[in-house]
């Protein structure tokens, strides 16, 4: 079955579009995090619901085991294809928050740690975010660098192996999920 959609391409996406590889949403409190400084699970707009809440300079870490195939040089989109992954999330954290891909290892190699900084002040009432994943850190080999230690037609498989969740000010997160897009968009 396809789902259509007004895309700027004007086509349809397929059913194995948007997969859900990671979600939290705090209904089993925060056992499975590793928090620093003060975190709280809160009940939220309907009985029975929660979301975790952040103090200024908290930060709560996951595991994540994400493994992504770059594209090789015969890909159509080019060498070393990236796009696809992305993170959404409930909250009321206003400002703008911020996504970033960090080495997971030293020395650093195809693991990547993925940290969303959340900004402020908090605004009235929760909004829907989405954050597309930048591109892959020069750390992680392309396809196409010359000093690559891998061959074009075997590019190596990044890693996604934690998810930091930081707030800069106080703020509340439900419904936290990591995405790819798992049709021709996914890499």
């Amino acid at each position: 079955m396809l789902l259509c959609l007004a895309v700027a391409s004007g086509g349809c996406l397929e059913a194995e579009d948007d997969v859900v590889q990671f979600e939290e949403d705090f209904e089993d409190g925060v056992a499975s995090w590793t928090v620093v400084g003060e975190v709280a699970v809160v009940s939220t707009n309907h009985p029975g619901e929660h979301a975790v809440w952040l103090a200024p300079g908290a930060s709560m870490t996951h595991a994540l085991s994400i493994t992504r195939a770059l594209e090789g040089n015969d890909s159509p989109y080019g060498g070393g294809f990236t796009d696809g992954n992305w993170i959404e999330y409930t909250g009321d954290c206003g400002g703008r928050p911020s996504l970033a891909l960090e080495p997971a290892s030293d020395p650093p190699d195809a693991s990547v740690g993925v940290r969303l900084v959340l900004e402020g002040p908090p605004q009235q009432g929760f909004a829907r975010t989405r954050l597309m994943f930048p591109a892959l850190p020069a750390f992680i080999p392309q396809p196409d660098d010359d000093d690559d230690p891998w061959s074009p037609s075997d590019p190596p498989d990044v890693r996604f192996t934690s998810l930091v969740l930081a707030a800069r000010a106080p703020c509340h997160v439900d419904n936290l999920r990591v995405m790819v897009s798992g049709g021709t968009l996914g890499y």
